[in-house]
């Protein structure tokens, strides 16, 4: 049955409520998602803050004994000959310096060819595919068969 001009409209209000109310209903459940993930960063946030006094500390005590580390190891020791003494030793910068490994000396000439080597004579050789080769493939290819 067709429907008549005011049965229209009431189902166009009632659509119109229907939407503003999911639309608050939606705004509510937001909401209440960013409350939630707000305490969740307070909480985290105050665990962290625990943390780093926590480390704050240690690391305090960690630089007064190496203080003390280093008072002890400078002080000088007490020597017999007072007209001469010793100078504390000083702690000098090390200088940056490049340490290079000795290499090994290389034979003049390796027993088998290089890679490179074999490539190139497969190339000389017009051998197809030969740049998909391994070594050993490449001997092999290159070796003539036993007659």
């Amino acid at each position: 049955m067709a429907q008549t001009k005011t049965d229209k409209k009431k189902t166009a209000k009632n659509g119109k409520k229907s939407s503003t109310k999911a639309a608050k209903q939606a705004l509510d459940r937001a909401e209440k998602a960013v409350r939630k993930a707000r305490k969740a960063v307070a909480r985290s946030s105050k665990k962290l803050r625990a943390r780093a006094e926590k480390l704050a500390q240690e690391t305090q005590k960690l630089s007064t004994n190496h203080a003390q580390a280093i008072r002890h190891s400078v002080t000088p020791t007490r020597t017999k000959d007072t007209e001469n003494p010793v100078p504390p030793p000083t702690i000098a910068p090390r200088p940056r310096v490049a340490v290079l490994k000795p290499r090994p000396a290389r034979a003049t000439k390796p027993s088998t060819p290089t890679l490179a080597e074999l490539r190139t004579q497969a190339k000389t050789q017009k051998i197809t595919g030969y740049y998909r080769m391994n070594k050993p493939a490449l001997l092999a290819a290159l070796t003539p068969p036993p007659a």
